[in-house]
């Protein structure tokens, strides 16, 4: 699977990445259905097809904590263990911090809180994990235009991580989102697919992503377009705040970064909240 990633040096969230191994449960899918089946297929795309393979389930698996988060630092140049938890038995082959790519054999599973809506908007909000603390910052400034309205997607130490364009929003005729790097250069465009899907398109024309879903409901999958499963969302229940929130549940080897974005530009199209 190729590796889609808007940052270069540094991932989507820095010292408090949380991963967590699979374990079966249900799930909601796009359309309302819920099924076991769907959970397994999930967990086989999350496991690259080790799914039931005992030496990766002793890999994964973290002494006294069954089924439980792993904690992901940023890493030095000098060290090449993904993950301090996980040494020495999961030592991976040149891994370094990088691009927010999650490790294989996991998910990245996040928390979005649902305050976008289709008209200009000034806020600010925290991305979260699933016990309400923040990993990065949205801020929210659609009072200006051209590249100055938008979404600006920051680091916990406010290190731009990358943007989404919405001024096109709100011209004359409208147009739909872009994603942008850290520099302000367009990495991809939103554009409308068939039915109830949109798609990722990068500047040479090529097709990234594609989404499809109930998204007035936040339940979503996001497909590569080699036809591989690489994140769901779906509503969820938090006990650290009254709003409310969707989970997004992303597969390795892709960038949470450029699944989150996807998604806030999708909340801002669709006008949620």
């Amino acid at each position: 699977m190729p590796r889609l990633s808007l940052h270069p040096r540094r991932g989507f969230l820095t010292a408090r990445c949380r991963f967590r191994r699979l374990r079966p449960r249900r799930c909601h899918l796009p359309g309302g259905r819920r099924t076991w089946e769907a959970e397994r297929a999930w967990q086989s795309v999350v496991l690259g097809g080790e799914l039931g393979c005992e030496s990766h389930r002793q890999r994964c698996q973290r002494p006294g904590e069954e089924g439980g988060m792993f904690s992901w630092s940023p890493r030095s140049e000098e060290e090449d263990t993904l993950c301090p938890c996980l040494a020495p038995a999961s030592i991976l082959p040149n891994a370094k911090w990088m691009a927010g790519v999650v490790p294989p054999g996991m998910e990245f599973v996040f928390a979005v809180r649902e305050v976008l809506c289709g008209s200009r908007q000034e806020l600010s909000f925290s991305i979260v994990d699933l016990e309400g603390s923040p990993l990065s910052h949205v801020i929210v400034n659609e009072s200006g235009s051209g590249p100055q309205c938008g979404l600006f997607l920051q680091m916990l130490d406010r290190e731009p991580l990358a943007s989404v364009r919405t001024d096109v929003l709100y011209a004359w005729p409208s147009g739909l989102p872009q994603i942008c790097l850290p520099s302000g250069e367009v990495y991809c465009t939103v554009e409308k697919g068939w039915g109830r899907q949109y798609l990722l398109r990068d500047v040479n024309n090529q097709k990234l992503l594609k989404l499809e879903g109930n998204f007035k409901e936040s339940m979503v999958k996001i497909i590569s377009m080699s036809g591989q499963l690489v994140a769901l969302s779906e509503r969820c229940t938090v006990n650290f705040d009254g709003g409310t929130y969707y989970q997004v549940r992303v597969a390795p080897h892709t960038d949470a970064g450029l699944i989150l974005c996807s998604l806030l530009a999708i909340d801002k199209i669709e006008g949620k909240a």
